[in-house]
């Protein structure tokens, strides 16, 4: 009974080794290296791949708006600020964003997570395979968190 317990302990542990293992695996194999990137604002980009244009939309963050959409008339008055305050504040943050990607530019890659209602990409950037750049945004407050409109 007793060696059961131990071999029954010991298969777990594995499970549990083998399981962090292969997420981890999974998270590097699904990353892509990127080229050819341009920022759209601080939370879109676009990537060209053999004459095609992937629309990306980074998840877990809502840069401010460049220019009026009903989305920068939401995150004024979620925000309380103009309109002009939401679109210096997106200026501001593409550029920050713009700036992250052209110093690391040979060594930025990708996680995708789906599409949205939009079509685009959803997806976690990286420099290197470690830096997430989404987090990054949010840790410094470049970007503030995503805000479902209800």
């Amino acid at each position: 009974m007793k060696n059961l317990l131990v071999v029954g302990l010991v298969i777990f542990i594995m499970g549990l080794f083998t399981g962090t293992l292969l997420n981890k695996i999974n998270q590097e194999l699904f990353k892509t290296k990127l080229n050819s990137v341009v920022v759209i604002d601080g939370d879109t980009i676009h990537v060209v791949n053999n004459n095609k244009v992937e629309k990306i939309r980074l998840v877990g963050i809502d840069c401010h708006e460049t220019h009026y959409n009903s989305r920068a008339e939401f995150q004024s008055k979620i925000y309380k600020l103009y309109l002009e305050e939401i679109y210096q504040k997106g200026e501001s943050e593409k550029v920050y964003l713009e700036n992250l990607i052209n110093d690391n530019q040979d060594n930025i890659y990708i996680a995708r997570k789906g599409k949205d209602k939009y079509n685009r990409t959803l997806g976690t950037l990286y420099i290197g395979r470690k830096i997430n750049i989404n987090k990054l945004l949010l840790e410094n407050n470049i970007c503030p968190p995503y805000v479902e409109r209800f």
